[in-house]
C-alpha cells in the first residue's frame, strides 16, 4: 500500500502505510522466540521492519538522519530525528528501547511527539537490541553506562544537540538499563525511566505461578552450574 501510495505521489498516505508496515514487520519479528539467533525469517522481518522505516523516515515532514555511532572498535546504528533544519540546538532525548524493543520504535514510543514539542530525539539499538542483536551479534551487557556514554559523546558532536539539555529516556528494559547508566554519566540534565525496574529478575518471576518459576531456577541451575 505503501509503494502504490507513493509511486501515485500520495506522500503522507505512503509515508503512514509504512511506518505501519514497519511495526507490522517488528511485531510479527516478535513472536519468533523459539530460537531467533538461528531463524532466517527473524532475521529477514527485521530486515523488513528496518527497510520500510527508512523508507517512511525519508517522506517525513521534519529531518531524520540515519547516524553511526562509534562504540567500542565498532559501531551502533542510530536515528537523529530534529525538529527543523535550522541547525539550532535544542534539547534532546536519547532513547534507550528495551528488551525486544528496536530504535525504529522510538518514533511510535517518543519521537513523534517530542518533536511536537521541541525536542529532538536520539534513537539507538545498544547490545542485545535491534539490528545490534539482528546484524551484528551483539548480546545484552548489564554494565550500560559503557553503551550510553558512547552515545552521549556522540551527541556532544552534534551542533543540533544542546550539551546542557540532555534527557535520557528508558524504555520498558531500557528503564533498567538507563537507571545504572546515569548513575555513572553526569552529562544528563534528567533521566525519565518507562518505566523502572528496581530488580529485573522480581519483574519476571513475581508474575509467575509458583510451579513455573521453580522450572525457570532448575533449568537455569542445570544450564549454568
Amino acid at each position: 500500500m505503501g509503494s502504490r501510495a507513493l509511486a501515485a505521489g500520495h506522500r503522507v498516505s505512503a509515508r503512514e502505510a509504512l511506518l505501519r508496515a514497519s511495526n507490522y514487520y517488528r511485531t510479527a519479528e516478535f513472536y519468533r522466540r523459539d530460537d531467533p539467533a538461528n531463524d532466517p525469517e527473524v532475521k529477514h522481518l527485521s530486515t523488513l521492519s528496518r527497510e520500510t522505516f527508512a523508507a517512511a523516515a525519508a517522506l517525513t515532514d521534519t529531518p531524520v538522519e540515519a547516524v553511526t555511532i562509534p562504540y567500542e572498535d565498532i559501531s551502533l546504528p542510530g536515528y537523529l530525528f530534529l525538529v527543523d533544519e535550522s541547525g539550532a540546538p535544542r534539547p534532546t532525548v536519547i532513547f534507550t528501547s528495551g528488551f525486544d524493543s528496536t530504535l525504529e520504535e522510538a518514533y511510535f514510543a517518543v519521537a513523534a511527539a517530542a518533536l511536537r514539542r521541541g525536542y529532538n530525539v536520539l534513537a539507538y539499538d545498544g547490545p542485545g537490541q535491534g539490528a545490534a542483536l539482528r546484524e551484528q551479534a551483539l548480546v545484552f551487557r548489564p554494565d550500560w553506562e559503557a553503551v550510553v556514554t558512547p552515545v552521549v559523546d556522540y551527541a556532544l558532536t552534534r551542533a543540533e544537540i544542546d550539551p546542557d539539555q540532555l534527557v535520557l529516556l528508558g524504555y520498558s528494559l531500557g528503564g533498567y538499563l538507563t537507571a545504572r547508566a546515569a548513575a555513572h554519566e553526569h552529562r544528563l540534565a534528567a533521566l525519565i525511566m518507562d518505566d523502572g525496574l528496581y530488580n529485573y529478575y522480581d519483574a519476571h518471576t513475581q508474575v509467575m505461578p509458583p510451579f513455573l518459576r521453580e522450572w525457570v531456577v532448575h533449568d537455569s541451575a542445570v544450564r549454568f552450574p
